[in-house]
Formats: C-alpha cells, structure tokens, sequence
C-alpha cells in the first residue's frame, strides 16, 4: 500500500477533469486525476466536437435565451486557447476539423421568413458573431438541398485530439484504476483507495477537496462517498451513423419545421480510414425511443430528403447510445455549468463541452474561497496516454 498527499484530487477524465487539471496545476495546487477507464470514455467521445456560441439555441422552435447567453463567448475563448494566446491549457497543437458551421433550412417549408425574423429580432442581439448567409457561395450539393444557407464562426474540433492535448501536460498527475473506496473523517472524505489498473498497486491518495467530474459516474461517486442524495439527471440519445468515403464533408445543423433535427459532423474511422457523419439534433433525442433498425429507416429516409444533394447509395448506417448526465433540471438542458458543493466535494457538470473552460473558472474561484493551503509536490512518474475509442471504430 502506497500513501500520496495531495491538494485536491479530480476523479473524471473528460473535457471536464482535463481542463481542470490543467487550470488548478498552473494555479499552483498538486492534484490527481484518477480515470476509472480511458480517458473520454462516455461524453466526451461521443461528443460532435462543435463549440457552440449560440446560434443552435436562438432557431425557432429551440429558443432557449439562458443557453444561447451562456455560451455566447465560447468560440472566441477556444480559438485563444486553440492559437496559443491563452494557456492553461495551450490548446496550439490541437486539431481544428473545421472553423464554422452550416445552418440550413430544408426546402419546401416556406419557413425562410419565420427564421430570418428571429434572427433579426431577440434571438440575434444574443450572438457575438452574426450568421452570414452563404447561398450563394457554398458547394453545389448543399445548394441543392437547402433554401437558405448560413455560415455561423463556430469552430468544430476532434474529441480524441482534445484529449490528448489536455492530457499531455500532466500525463504524471493521471492514474487509471480498477476500484475505488473512500475514508471520511468528521463527515468530510478525508482520502480515496484505489487499485491501479496496469500494476495492480494499492494507492490511497488523502486530499483537502475531491471534485467529482465523471459525468454519468458522479452519482454512484456521490453515494459511495456516503451521500445518499441525487445529483444529476441523465437524457439519452441515440445517434444516427452514416459511412462511405464518397460522403461530402459538413459540419452544421439543418433546420426543418422551426427545429434543428440533425447536426451532423464528419469524422474519420482510424480502423478503416473512411469518413463518418455523426448526426445529433432532434433526430438523436427522439431516436432514443426507437429501435437501432427503425431509426436507420427513418433517418436515412430524413437525411435523403433534407439533403437531396447528397448520394447514399454506397453508404452504410449504424447507431450508438449516448447519456448526457447534467444537473437536475426537470429533463430539460440546463442553461449554464453546474457546481454542487457536500462539504469538500464538488459534483461539477459542464453541460456542453463548449462550457469546460468556463467550469475551469468558477472551480478555481470556489477553491480560493475554501482556503485550501497549496503544497509542493513532484510527480516524478512517467504517466500514460490511454484515449477512449470512438463509439463508431467498431460499428463498420
């Protein structure tokens, strides 16, 4: 049995934990990253990779004034990150897919009035970067399947990449394990147990504050803790694959009947080398509901129609299952970050990706507050890389 000291421990390895570690270790306070898995593993490779400013939250049909003002900044602080202005982390290496979104609204609606009045009016004001109509300049395929095309600033990355970059900083402060205990003292958790994966050692890590980022693993964090309380709430998706190589590359959202039903990113298979879309939106959210076969049907019959322009006929279609975990909010997308405080815990959830610097931010705020004394301590472990699959890589 090892015994190791430290200011704070994270136990979570996403976008969340990641960026954490990196604000509070250039603050100056030792911290441990434990990742029961890969890191990523759940939301963060899962995710589309769109950093969102807004725009998604002011469409008819999904306006949501909260969400749409919370992150209304988020693409600007990820391009400083991104081009090395800002640091902590020094996101300079990291891999733009691409540097904005569509946002097209299917043909036949007779909807072009109801969306450009919107945006016009109260939804607009809440943007920093306005939409900008691209019609007329974008590839021909698209043409052919939209009425109305938009251009929005919102930069798409690549979820593995990130983890990577985040990581690759404090690779020594990162320790994968098998299980985990905890020891409270006076109502407090005083220190974590925990069975290293690739040694098998037994470490006990004892810490002044415990910051809970596992997303759908915090709940079962906080009742082994001994808090017997809810703390989150879990929306499922199902998300529609769509494989070939003669796929077009897009990023973007089409917007059909006053709602986003499909976002759609592209990606790459590294075990097979093709493309893949990954499709969100309103056709994952009602996808849930519906077996893995009807959704291919329906969806694919959607994606025809909302983008005639595009060929599917070499293409093959799969589905995976996605939880978002979030704080309770009635089943319903929480406008901003969350942070709960049970004595020296904190049950954080950034709700989208685009928010984790944000998260980053107020953790360190609530942490000057607590007074937690700041020790000196060298990692002189080498540390490992271990990034979680892409939920795709073993689906074609």
């Amino acid at each position: 049995m090892t015994e190791k000291e430290v200011d704070i421990i994270i136990l979570g390895g996403g976008v969340a934990g990641l960026w954490i570690l990196n604000a509070l270790t250039a603050e100056g306070y030792s911290v441990v990253l434990l990742e029961k898995q890969k890191l990523g593993q759940g939301q963060t490779i899962c995710a589309q990779g769109i950093v969102h400013g807004g725009f998604k939250y002011v469409v008819p049909g999904k306006y949501r004034q909260g969400t749409a003002s919370e992150v209304r900044n988020m693409p600007q602080r990820w391009r400083e990150h991104c081009s090395g202005q800002r640091k902590n982390p020094d996101l300079s290496g990291l891999q733009i897919n691409s540097p904005s979104c569509y946002f097209w609204l299917s043909k036949g609606r007779g909807l072009r009035g109801v969306f450009e009045e919107a945006f016009s009016t109260v939804g607009i004001g809440l943007l920093n970067s306005p939409p900008v109509d691209v019609t007329d300049s974008v590839p021909l395929w698209l043409k052919k399947s939209a009425a109305k095309i938009y251009a929005v600033p919102e930069q798409v990355i690549d979820s593995s990449a990130l983890l990577q970059e985040l990581a690759k900083f404090n690779l020594s402060q990162i320790y994968y394990f098998d299980s985990v205990s905890f020891i409270k003292e006076r109502d407090r958790v005083r220190s974590v147990s925990v069975k290293e994966q690739k040694t098998g050692e037994e470490i006990t890590f004892s810490a002044q504050a415990f910051l809970l980022t596992a997303g759908i693993g915090n709940q079962e964090l906080v009742e082994a803790m001994g808090y017997p309380q809810t703390v989150m709430q879990i929306r499922p998706l199902r998300q529609l694959l769509v494989s070939g190589n003669g796929l077009p590359e897009l990023w973007g959202h089409c917007i059909d009947g006053g709602k986003a039903v499909a976002s759609v990113t592209t990606h790459k298979n590294p075990r097979t080398g093709e493309k893949v879309w990954n499709i969100g939106g309103e056709i994952a959210e009602n996808g849930y509901k519906q077996d893995p076969e009807v959704l291919i049907r329906e969806g694919r019959a959607l994606l025809e129609k909302l983008l005639s322009g595009v060929d599917f006929s070499q293409t093959k279609w799969s589905t995976f299952d996605a939880l978002r975990a979030e704080e309770p909010n009635d089943n319903l997308l929480p406008s901003g970050v969350s942070i709960r405080q049970i004595e020296n815990i904190f049950v954080c959830f950034p709700t989208k990706m685009a928010m984790a610097p944000v998260l980053a931010d107020q953790i360190v705020l609530l942490l000057e507050k607590e007074h937690i004394v700041k020790t000196e301590h060298i990692f002189e472990r080498k540390g490992e890389l271990h990034v979680a699959p892409y939920p795709w890589e073993d689906k074609f």
